[in-house]
């Protein structure tokens, strides 16, 4: 994570959530609504141990992969937004 200066800098933060939206999921040109996220989430922690709540000290994270499976030659889509919600010291994520 780069902070918006110019040039950027590495904002090396281990307090950060990053969180997601999944909208616009298909398939083989049709659209799975149930499959879609549209309200900002926690990334992690999932199934994939990598992944965790927060980021590390050198603030990153690791996204679990999102896939699907059909017994057919697949053709896929989704929108993903990420974005990274911080802690304000010994307070909830702003």
């Amino acid at each position: 994570m780069n902070d918006q200066s110019n040039p950027s800098f590495p904002i090396k933060n281990n307090i950060m959530v990053p969180q997601e939206t999944v909208t616009y999921v298909y398939a083989n040109g049709i659209r799975f609504e149930a499959q879609e996220f549209p309200d900002y989430d926690d990334l992690g922690p999932s199934d994939i141990p990598e992944t965790s709540r927060t980021t590390d000290a050198n603030g990153q994270f690791v996204d679990a992969p999102l896939g699907m499976c059909i017994s057919q030659a697949l053709t896929g889509s989704f929108i993903q937004n990420i974005r990274l919600r911080s802690y304000a010291v010994g307070r909830e994520p702003l």
